[in-house]
């Protein structure tokens, strides 16, 4: 007999084994185990189980999302999905997004956002790629700046003396990024006080006095020719002259070939910073994937770059009470009888509705009928926003 159900307490340890194991092929400690559980909300966990056997898993996490114009909307992260390799194609994920997004509309949460382990999943769904992502890699030995940086107030700093300080900073940066989410206190205490698991590379944190910055990076080393490479986990900073000393730090750390930072922005500025523009090397991908849980809700969210009118038809097999004619005017969203100028999929409209993906780009890729001449390039000039959507803390 197979049951899909929120987790009771003492199940909560068995779904954080399953979902370490699904992603990283090792089975946590105790002491990890309840770091985790202490961040999660118990009340979202769902579980399938079958014959009394955990099977699958999933999770949803209240998260802000900043949007264009720097309006919050309530979001649902959904995240820790895994099936059994041996449940794989029996619709458990279907069932548990089911679920998940039914309770998401009883909490007011109009969003559901993700970050995809895998990308032909998710679309069939309703969710969108509205953000893009990238990974870098620089050499040191050509990681010269045009200009010199100062660097004087930076400090290394015990993660569980600052947890307040960089959840400040991050809230201050994820206010002015759309795209970013906030997380809690519980989780900053969480993530810096956590211990690595085994084998892992310890977690250091450079803050700058003016608490206008901060990045954490883990080192690796290998003797006897001491060669190393570091990896950048998390870079924020709140003015040029913090994001410059921050990357500078980095690429001057001794021992250190070349520098990996995952998950940056697509547009990076450190680029035209380097005196060699081709030192950092760059591979984009997907970032957060959205989709609609409230259509009219959502876009009355969010604020639009003039007050021209669109008019939307949306089409959404997996959420049928979105699916109609939406018309965005003078900064306002409605249902209407009138003819779309553009019809797309829920997914679709996903996509753009950070304003990272341009609706005449989905017109070309045949994921948008444009019905009336230069309506993708109206929709695109109201959802433009002034900078590129980012998430830089994954969830």
């Amino acid at each position: 007999m197979r049951v899909l159900r929120r987790l009771s307490a003492d199940e909560l340890p068995a779904f954080a084994v399953q979902v370490a194991l699904a992603f990283s092929g090792t089975r946590p400690s105790d002491e990890e185990i309840e770091a985790r559980l202490r961040v999660w909300e118990p009340d979202r966990m769902l579980g399938v189980f079958e014959d009394g056997s955990l099977v699958a898993t999933a999770a949803t996490i209240a998260l802000p999302l900043t949007l264009p114009g720097g309006h919050r909307v309530p979001a649902a992260g959904i995240s820790r999905v895994t099936v059994l390799p041996t449940h794989r194609r029996r619709g458990l994920l279907t069932e548990m997004l089911r679920q998940q997004v039914d309770d998401a509309r009883e909490q007011g949460e109009p969003v559901a956002i993700l970050f995809a382990s895998e990308g032909g999943i998710y679309g069939r769904f309703g969710f969108g790629v509205a953000t893009l992502q990238a990974d870098l890699h620089i050499a040191r030995r050509r990681s010269a700046f045009r200009e010199r940086v100062d660097m004087s107030s930076l400090r290394l700093v015990e993660g569980r003396q600052v947890a307040g300080r960089l959840q400040r900073i991050a809230a201050e940066a994820a206010a002015a990024q759309p795209g970013a989410v906030e997380r809690s206190a519980v989780w900053w205490r969480w993530v810096t006080e956590a211990p690595s698991p085994g084998g892992a590379a310890e977690t250091e944190i450079v803050v700058r006095d003016e608490e206008d910055g901060f990045v954490a990076y883990q080192r690796r080393t290998q003797p006897p020719a001491w060669t190393g490479s570091l990896d950048v986990i998390l870079l924020l900073a709140l003015s040029p002259a913090a994001y410059a000393a921050l990357w500078r730090y980095c690429l001057d750390v001794d021992l250190m070939d070349d520098v990996k930072a995952r998950g940056r922005p697509a547009d990076e500025p450190l680029r035209f910073l380097l005196a060699d523009p081709r030192a950092m090397e760059c591979s984009v991908s997907d970032g957060i994937w959205l989709r609609l849980l409230d259509v009219e809700a959502a876009l009355n969210m969010r604020s639009y770059a003039d007050d021209d009118r669109v008019v939307l038809g949306v089409e959404d097999a997996f959420c049928p009470w979105n699916a109609g004619t939406y018309a965005i005017e003078g900064g306002r969203c409605r249902r209407t009888d009138a003819d779309p100028g553009l019809v797309m999929t829920a997914g679709a409209l996903g996509a753009c509705y950070l304003g990272g993906t341009r609706f005449s780009t989905l017109a070309q890729a045949g994921m948008i009928d444009e019905r009336r001449p230069g309506a993708a390039a109206r929709a695109d000039r109201l959802f433009a926003g002034s900078t590129a959507p980012w998430c830089p803390l994954r969830f």
